[in-house]
């Protein structure tokens, strides 16, 4: 089963897309990694912020703030 987004629960501004939906993504870095309680021990990125699955209610105001203003820009 693949999932192409996942909407967050109470959130209605928020949704989660696969970043593997998408080509050419290469010079960019990820802002946000979700469910890492899921993830496999050997897996690393180079993420601003990082969570065990999503982030609280009062932290996504601040996120989209930061978010807004970031480049993602790796090169």
């Amino acid at each position: 089963m693949s999932w192409l987004f996942t909407r967050v629960e109470g959130q209605d501004s928020v949704v989660n897309v696969r970043m593997t939906m998408f080509q050419g993504l290469k010079p960019f870095a990820p802002f946000i990694e979700l469910y890492t309680s899921e993830k496999l021990p050997w897996v690393e990125t180079t993420v601003v912020h990082s969570y065990d699955k999503f982030p609280s209610r009062e932290e996504i105001g601040g996120l989209l703030g930061e978010y807004a203003g970031w480049t993602g820009q790796t090169a």
